[in-house]
């Protein structure tokens, strides 16, 4: 009876192995099912811009490009010119680096922008008013922690 028992759990635990890990490069990000294709590296960009937001702010960053790529606009996105940007990344823990990719994979196959078709994004708190942008231009569609969301007029 105990040699039955130590192969059935052995058997239990090799099959469960196998199934976590399934699950785990099933579930990892990709373009699958994206009603926009999504552009190279633009998670890092995010990562970049929106890290400190959680995922639904890295989620409505996301968004933001997503409607500048389905209005024919170039990505405009300071994040991806960061000149230590790998470094950046690599300094915090790749639980955020799953958290953006997840974020911004699911902005792209999602329908319901939490942004009301935001086009720019800024964090006027800290930053300021863009010197480049008009106000009356632009108007507030959202806001989420320290990151107001625009769409221009």
């Amino acid at each position: 009876m105990m040699k039955i028992d130590r192969a059935l759990l052995g058997f239990v635990a090799i099959v469960g192995g196998a199934l976590f890990w399934a699950i785990i490069i099933n579930t990892f990000p990709t373009d699958k099912g994206c009603s926009v294709e999504i552009p190279k590296d633009l998670w890092k960009g995010v990562f970049a811009e929106a890290v400190g937001e959680g995922y639904e702010g890295a989620k409505m960053a996301a968004y933001v490009y997503k409607n500048r790529i389905r209005e024919g606009r170039s990505l405009g996105c300071v994040g991806l010119r960061r000149h230590d940007l790998d470094a950046f990344i690599d300094k915090h823990n790749v639980r955020y680096t799953w958290m953006v990719k997840v974020a911004v994979k699911d902005a792209f196959r999602d329908n319901r922008d939490p942004t009301g078709g935001a086009t720019l994004y800024e964090n006027i708190f800290k930053y300021g008013w863009p010197k480049d942008w008009d106000p009356r231009k632009v108007r507030i569609t959202a806001v989420h922690k320290n990151h107001v969301f625009f769409k221009e007029l």
